[in-house]
């Protein structure tokens, strides 16, 4: 999901992981933005349910598979689907995320909780995860982007 978090591996993240960037963005720029909303996903996870035992996230298969498809599509109609490279797995599959930076952080900015499910050690059950929306904070992104988002 947003190419930092794999179903079944619950509350591990992964900056600029595969289908989480663009190879046409500013990795540090990428980074501070993941950072910011892994930090927002964990601080909102971090409620105490009186188990002592800390809410476990990861995204559902559903959310993990429309970001995959989202990604599949954008890479369709871009440069880099039409050639082997690195951007496309040397031909086997999308590896980057090839629509445009604001476009990614407005879906960082949507709210995920239809995308990521909570797991209750002490429960031992699965529960849509609430998690408030990402906002990102307009001074860090760049001036260009500021108006786009």
């Amino acid at each position: 999901l947003f190419g930092m978090m794999v179903n079944g591996f619950p509350n591990m993240f992964v900056l600029l992981g595969p289908q989480g960037f663009n190879g046409h963005a500013n990795a540090c720029e990428i980074i501070e933005v993941q950072t910011d909303w892994v930090a927002h996903v964990i601080s909102a996870c971090d409620k105490d349910d009186g188990s002592g035992f800390p809410l476990l996230i990861h995204p559902t298969q559903e959310g993990e598979r429309a970001w995959v498809e989202n990604c599949n599509r954008l890479a369709r109609s871009s440069v880099w689907s039409k050639c082997s490279n690195w951007y496309n797995g040397n031909g086997k599959g999308v590896v980057t995320y090839t629509g445009r930076w604001c476009d990614y952080v407005k879906a960082l900015c949507a709210n995920t909780s239809t995308c990521l499910e909570a797991y209750s050690v002490a429960e031992q059950s699965a529960a849509p995860f609430d998690c408030p929306t990402f906002n990102v904070s307009t001074a860090k992104l760049p001036l260009k982007l500021r108006s786009k988002i």
